[in-house]
Protein backbone atom coordinates (compact mmCIF):
# COMPACT_ATOMS: atom_id res chain seq x y z
CA UNK A 1 0.00 0.00 0.00
CA UNK A 2 2.82 2.66 0.95
CA UNK A 3 5.02 1.32 -2.62
CA UNK A 4 1.04 2.57 -4.31
CA UNK A 5 0.65 5.79 -2.15
CA UNK A 6 4.24 6.95 -3.09
CA UNK A 7 4.03 6.11 -6.67
CA UNK A 8 0.23 8.39 -6.43
CA UNK A 9 2.21 11.21 -4.57
CA UNK A 10 5.21 11.01 -7.18
CA UNK A 11 2.80 11.17 -10.04
CA UNK A 12 1.31 14.01 -8.90
CA UNK A 13 4.28 15.84 -8.62
CA UNK A 14 5.22 14.90 -12.32
CA UNK A 15 2.18 15.36 -13.76
CA UNK A 16 0.48 18.75 -11.52
CA UNK A 17 -3.34 19.32 -10.87
CA UNK A 18 -5.40 17.75 -13.00
CA UNK A 19 -5.45 20.70 -15.79
CA UNK A 20 -6.79 19.16 -18.95
CA UNK A 21 -7.35 16.03 -17.64
CA UNK A 22 -10.70 14.75 -15.40
CA UNK A 23 -10.74 13.56 -12.33
CA UNK A 24 -10.30 9.83 -10.84
CA UNK A 25 -12.94 7.84 -11.39
CA UNK A 26 -13.64 5.09 -8.24
CA UNK A 27 -16.51 2.53 -10.32
CA UNK A 28 -17.97 0.51 -7.78
CA UNK A 29 -20.93 -0.15 -9.42
CA UNK A 30 -23.02 -0.69 -13.08
CA UNK A 31 -24.72 2.23 -12.79
CA UNK A 32 -21.52 4.14 -11.90
CA UNK A 33 -19.93 2.86 -14.66
CA UNK A 34 -22.65 3.70 -16.89
CA UNK A 35 -22.84 7.33 -15.94
CA UNK A 36 -18.94 7.85 -16.60
CA UNK A 37 -19.86 7.04 -20.55
CA UNK A 38 -18.53 11.23 -21.23
CA UNK A 39 -15.30 11.08 -20.16
CA UNK A 40 -12.15 10.54 -22.63
CA UNK A 41 -9.34 11.03 -20.17
CA UNK A 42 -9.21 10.09 -16.43
CA UNK A 43 -6.38 10.63 -13.69
CA UNK A 44 -6.69 7.26 -12.17
CA UNK A 45 -9.80 4.68 -12.92
CA UNK A 46 -10.82 2.34 -9.99
CA UNK A 47 -13.42 -0.29 -10.98
CA UNK A 48 -14.77 -2.75 -8.36
CA UNK A 49 -17.80 -3.50 -7.69
CA UNK A 50 -19.93 -7.01 -7.59
CA UNK A 51 -22.58 -6.05 -10.02
CA UNK A 52 -20.21 -4.67 -12.82
CA UNK A 53 -20.14 -6.74 -15.78
CA UNK A 54 -19.87 -4.38 -18.64
CA UNK A 55 -16.77 -1.90 -19.56
CA UNK A 56 -18.09 -0.45 -22.60
CA UNK A 57 -19.37 2.86 -21.58
CA UNK A 58 -15.86 3.37 -20.53
CA UNK A 59 -14.54 3.12 -24.43
CA UNK A 60 -14.75 6.86 -24.69
CA UNK A 61 -10.74 7.18 -22.65
CA UNK A 62 -7.93 6.97 -24.31
CA UNK A 63 -5.63 8.09 -21.70
CA UNK A 64 -5.19 6.86 -18.12
CA UNK A 65 -2.99 9.77 -16.72
CA UNK A 66 -2.22 7.50 -13.24
CA UNK A 67 -3.44 4.45 -12.97
CA UNK A 68 -5.77 1.66 -14.49
CA UNK A 69 -7.16 -0.63 -11.39
CA UNK A 70 -9.51 -3.61 -12.41
CA UNK A 71 -10.33 -5.36 -9.13
CA UNK A 72 -12.82 -7.49 -7.05
CA UNK A 73 -15.23 -7.97 -9.71
CA UNK A 74 -16.94 -11.34 -9.15
CA UNK A 75 -18.89 -11.08 -12.65
CA UNK A 76 -16.85 -9.41 -14.78
CA UNK A 77 -16.03 -11.53 -17.95
CA UNK A 78 -14.74 -8.80 -20.22
CA UNK A 79 -12.44 -6.08 -20.14
CA UNK A 80 -14.17 -4.44 -23.60
CA UNK A 81 -14.44 -1.02 -23.09
CA UNK A 82 -11.18 -0.46 -22.04
CA UNK A 83 -9.97 -1.29 -25.87
CA UNK A 84 -9.20 2.31 -26.80
CA UNK A 85 -7.10 3.21 -23.84
CA UNK A 86 -3.44 3.72 -25.48
CA UNK A 87 -1.59 4.57 -22.43
CA UNK A 88 -1.46 4.38 -18.63
CA UNK A 89 1.20 6.74 -16.11
CA UNK A 90 3.32 5.86 -13.42
CA UNK A 91 1.16 4.39 -11.40
CA UNK A 92 0.41 1.63 -13.28
CA UNK A 93 -1.83 -1.18 -14.09
CA UNK A 94 -3.71 -3.61 -12.01
CA UNK A 95 -5.72 -6.62 -12.54
CA UNK A 96 -6.18 -8.74 -9.78
CA UNK A 97 -9.43 -10.83 -8.10
CA UNK A 98 -11.48 -10.84 -10.98
CA UNK A 99 -12.41 -14.70 -10.76
CA UNK A 100 -14.61 -14.23 -14.14
CA UNK A 101 -12.40 -12.67 -16.40
CA UNK A 102 -11.21 -14.90 -19.02
CA UNK A 103 -8.83 -12.71 -20.90
CA UNK A 104 -7.33 -9.32 -21.30
CA UNK A 105 -8.27 -8.54 -24.94
CA UNK A 106 -9.98 -5.70 -24.24
CA UNK A 107 -6.49 -4.02 -23.41
CA UNK A 108 -5.29 -4.70 -26.58
CA UNK A 109 -5.01 -0.74 -27.46
CA UNK A 110 -2.77 -0.19 -24.79
CA UNK A 111 1.12 0.49 -25.58
CA UNK A 112 2.40 2.29 -22.78
CA UNK A 113 2.72 1.57 -18.84
CA UNK A 114 4.76 4.28 -16.93
CA UNK A 115 7.97 5.85 -17.98
CA UNK A 116 10.86 5.32 -15.33
CA UNK A 117 8.35 3.80 -13.21
CA UNK A 118 4.77 2.10 -13.53
CA UNK A 119 3.95 -1.73 -12.73
CA UNK A 120 1.78 -4.08 -14.88
CA UNK A 121 -0.04 -6.40 -12.26
CA UNK A 122 -1.73 -9.69 -13.48
CA UNK A 123 -2.95 -11.46 -10.06
CA UNK A 124 -5.12 -14.01 -8.78
CA UNK A 125 -7.84 -13.97 -11.89
CA UNK A 126 -8.76 -17.72 -11.78
CA UNK A 127 -10.64 -18.12 -15.32
CA UNK A 128 -7.58 -16.00 -16.86
CA UNK A 129 -6.78 -18.03 -19.81
CA UNK A 130 -4.28 -16.12 -22.11
CA UNK A 131 -2.32 -12.49 -22.16
CA UNK A 132 -3.03 -11.98 -26.15
CA UNK A 133 -4.79 -9.34 -25.33
CA UNK A 134 -1.09 -7.08 -24.18
CA UNK A 135 -0.19 -8.34 -27.63
CA UNK A 136 0.21 -4.28 -28.51
CA UNK A 137 2.13 -3.00 -25.36
CA UNK A 138 5.73 -1.91 -25.85
CA UNK A 139 7.00 -0.22 -22.68
CA UNK A 140 6.62 -0.83 -18.87
CA UNK A 141 8.65 1.09 -16.73
CA UNK A 142 8.36 -0.80 -13.41
CA UNK A 143 8.03 -4.08 -12.77
CA UNK A 144 5.86 -7.25 -13.91
CA UNK A 145 4.27 -9.31 -11.94
CA UNK A 146 2.22 -12.22 -13.08
CA UNK A 147 0.76 -15.10 -10.69
CA UNK A 148 -1.72 -16.82 -9.39
CA UNK A 149 -3.53 -16.86 -11.96
CA UNK A 150 -4.94 -20.66 -12.25
CA UNK A 151 -5.72 -21.60 -15.82
CA UNK A 152 -3.03 -19.37 -17.45
CA UNK A 153 -1.14 -20.86 -20.33
CA UNK A 154 -0.80 -18.67 -22.89
CA UNK A 155 1.71 -16.19 -22.73
CA UNK A 156 2.65 -15.36 -26.15
CA UNK A 157 0.77 -11.92 -26.08
CA UNK A 158 4.17 -10.59 -23.66
CA UNK A 159 6.90 -11.96 -25.96
CA UNK A 160 7.20 -8.34 -28.23
CA UNK A 161 7.19 -6.31 -25.03
CA UNK A 162 10.14 -8.43 -23.09
CA UNK A 163 11.23 -9.52 -27.25
CA UNK A 164 12.37 -5.97 -27.56
CA UNK A 165 13.34 -4.73 -24.18
CA UNK A 166 10.17 -3.38 -23.23
CA UNK A 167 9.94 -3.73 -19.65
CA UNK A 168 12.75 -1.36 -17.48
CA UNK A 169 12.01 -3.38 -13.98
CA UNK A 170 12.18 -6.97 -13.28
CA UNK A 171 9.46 -9.75 -13.41
CA UNK A 172 7.93 -12.31 -11.22
CA UNK A 173 5.71 -15.44 -13.24
CA UNK A 174 4.74 -17.96 -11.24
CA UNK A 175 2.19 -19.95 -9.84
CA UNK A 176 0.42 -19.96 -13.01
CA UNK A 177 -1.54 -22.72 -14.87
CA UNK A 178 2.26 -22.72 -16.66
CA UNK A 179 4.90 -20.30 -15.84
CA UNK A 180 7.61 -20.26 -18.69
CA UNK A 181 10.51 -17.86 -18.10
CA UNK A 182 11.17 -15.09 -20.17
CA UNK A 183 13.40 -16.73 -21.97
CA UNK A 184 10.77 -19.39 -22.73
CA UNK A 185 7.96 -16.22 -23.93
CA UNK A 186 10.85 -14.98 -25.84
CA UNK A 187 11.73 -17.79 -27.81
CA UNK A 188 8.48 -19.30 -28.46
CA UNK A 189 7.31 -16.33 -30.77
CA UNK A 190 4.36 -13.88 -30.90
CA UNK A 191 0.87 -14.19 -30.83
CA UNK A 192 -1.35 -14.52 -34.34
CA UNK A 193 -3.92 -11.99 -34.93
CA UNK A 194 -6.36 -11.47 -37.90
CA UNK A 195 -6.93 -7.76 -39.47
CA UNK A 196 -8.03 -5.69 -41.75
CA UNK A 197 -4.86 -4.63 -44.26
CA UNK A 198 -6.38 -2.37 -47.01
CA UNK A 199 -9.11 -1.69 -49.00
CA UNK A 200 -9.32 -2.92 -52.17
CA UNK A 201 -10.97 0.41 -53.68
CA UNK A 202 -13.78 -1.44 -55.48
CA UNK A 203 -15.60 -4.22 -52.81
CA UNK A 204 -19.12 -1.92 -53.71
CA UNK A 205 -20.59 -4.10 -50.56
CA UNK A 206 -18.82 -7.64 -50.58
CA UNK A 207 -17.45 -8.23 -47.46
CA UNK A 208 -14.37 -10.97 -46.31
CA UNK A 209 -13.86 -12.18 -43.08
CA UNK A 210 -11.23 -14.18 -41.79
CA UNK A 211 -12.32 -16.93 -38.67
CA UNK A 212 -10.70 -20.10 -36.58
CA UNK A 213 -7.50 -20.06 -35.38
CA UNK A 214 -4.05 -18.18 -36.46
CA UNK A 215 -1.85 -20.48 -34.74
CA UNK A 216 0.68 -23.24 -35.90
CA UNK A 217 -1.27 -25.90 -36.97
CA UNK A 218 -4.45 -23.95 -36.91
CA UNK A 219 -7.29 -23.58 -39.16
CA UNK A 220 -8.31 -20.34 -40.56
CA UNK A 221 -11.70 -20.31 -42.62
CA UNK A 222 -12.21 -17.05 -44.86
CA UNK A 223 -15.91 -16.26 -45.75
CA UNK A 224 -17.18 -14.10 -48.05
CA UNK A 225 -20.88 -11.93 -47.78
CA UNK A 226 -22.75 -9.25 -49.35
CA UNK A 227 -21.72 -11.10 -53.67
CA UNK A 228 -24.95 -11.67 -55.94
CA UNK A 229 -22.28 -13.29 -58.34
CA UNK A 230 -20.12 -15.77 -59.04
CA UNK A 231 -17.97 -15.81 -55.84
CA UNK A 232 -14.51 -16.72 -56.05
CA UNK A 233 -11.75 -16.46 -52.90
CA UNK A 234 -8.18 -16.61 -52.18
CA UNK A 235 -5.48 -16.82 -50.17
CA UNK A 236 -1.60 -15.56 -50.94
CA UNK A 237 1.75 -14.90 -49.08
CA UNK A 238 3.28 -11.56 -50.15
CA UNK A 239 2.10 -7.69 -50.79
CA UNK A 240 -0.93 -6.65 -53.07
CA UNK A 241 -1.03 -5.85 -56.18
CA UNK A 242 -2.67 -3.45 -58.48
CA UNK A 243 -0.97 -3.55 -61.54
CA UNK A 244 -4.09 -4.87 -64.21
CA UNK A 245 -3.82 -2.43 -66.48
CA UNK A 246 -7.74 -1.70 -66.76
CA UNK A 247 -8.74 -2.02 -62.93
CA UNK A 248 -7.15 0.24 -60.02
CA UNK A 249 -8.40 -2.13 -57.12
CA UNK A 250 -5.60 -3.78 -55.06
CA UNK A 251 -5.89 -7.55 -55.40
CA UNK A 252 -3.65 -10.49 -53.68
CA UNK A 253 -2.43 -12.15 -56.60
CA UNK A 254 1.16 -13.12 -55.07
CA UNK A 255 1.40 -17.05 -54.95
CA UNK A 256 -2.14 -16.75 -54.36
CA UNK A 257 -4.93 -18.82 -56.57
CA UNK A 258 -8.71 -17.96 -57.33
CA UNK A 259 -11.24 -20.96 -56.27
CA UNK A 260 -15.13 -20.92 -57.31
CA UNK A 261 -16.22 -20.88 -53.74
CA UNK A 262 -18.00 -18.02 -50.94
CA UNK A 263 -15.64 -19.82 -47.95
CA UNK A 264 -12.38 -21.86 -47.89
CA UNK A 265 -10.63 -23.02 -45.24
CA UNK A 266 -6.90 -23.56 -44.45
CA UNK A 267 -5.12 -25.53 -42.00
CA UNK A 268 -1.17 -23.87 -41.15
CA UNK A 269 1.65 -26.31 -41.56
CA UNK A 270 2.91 -26.79 -37.88
CA UNK A 271 6.13 -25.42 -39.09
CA UNK A 272 8.28 -22.51 -37.32
CA UNK A 273 8.61 -21.23 -41.00
CA UNK A 274 5.20 -19.88 -41.07
CA UNK A 275 5.60 -18.01 -37.38
CA UNK A 276 5.07 -14.27 -37.79
CA UNK A 277 4.16 -14.77 -41.42
CA UNK A 278 1.10 -12.36 -43.04
CA UNK A 279 -1.40 -14.50 -44.71
CA UNK A 280 -3.34 -12.60 -47.38
CA UNK A 281 -7.12 -13.48 -48.36
CA UNK A 282 -9.80 -11.86 -50.22
CA UNK A 283 -13.31 -12.33 -51.86
CA UNK A 284 -13.97 -11.44 -55.87
CA UNK A 285 -17.56 -11.44 -57.14
CA UNK A 286 -18.27 -12.00 -60.92
CA UNK A 287 -21.26 -9.99 -61.63
CA UNK A 288 -21.13 -10.89 -65.08
CA UNK A 289 -22.66 -7.30 -66.75
CA UNK A 290 -21.93 -3.86 -67.03
CA UNK A 291 -22.10 -1.47 -63.56
CA UNK A 292 -19.18 0.24 -61.66
CA UNK A 293 -17.31 -2.36 -61.04
CA UNK A 294 -13.77 -3.46 -62.01
CA UNK A 295 -13.43 -4.40 -65.60
CA UNK A 296 -10.16 -5.97 -66.84
CA UNK A 297 -11.70 -7.68 -70.10
CA UNK A 298 -14.54 -6.35 -72.05
CA UNK A 299 -17.90 -7.16 -70.70
CA UNK A 300 -16.48 -8.94 -67.52
CA UNK A 301 -17.42 -7.05 -64.39
CA UNK A 302 -15.66 -8.31 -61.14
CA UNK A 303 -16.00 -6.19 -57.41
CA UNK A 304 -13.29 -7.28 -55.06
CA UNK A 305 -13.20 -7.52 -51.52
CA UNK A 306 -10.72 -5.48 -49.29
CA UNK A 307 -7.82 -7.24 -48.12
CA UNK A 308 -7.93 -9.42 -44.88
CA UNK A 309 -4.71 -10.52 -43.39
CA UNK A 310 -3.86 -13.44 -40.31
CA UNK A 311 -0.46 -13.42 -39.17
CA UNK A 312 0.56 -16.30 -38.12
CA UNK A 313 1.44 -16.79 -34.29
CA UNK A 314 1.89 -19.52 -31.54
Amino acid sequence: MFHRLLLLALASAVLGPGVGRAQTLDLTSQSQVNAASSYTVADSIYVHGNDIVDLTPLSGITTVAGGLNIFSNPQLASLEGLHNITSVGPIGVFVYQNPALANLDGLRGLTTVGDIIGDLEVRSNGALANLDGLRNLTLVGGNLDITNNAALTRFCGLQPLLANNGLRGWSVLASNGQSPTVAQIIAAGPCGSFAHLMSSGCSFGRQLALTGSHQLGGTITATMTGHNGVPFVTWGFGPPNSSWTYCACAQVTVGSRWQYTSSISLTVPASQVFLGMPLLAQGLDFVGSTGAFCTPFPNLWFAFTDIQVATIGV
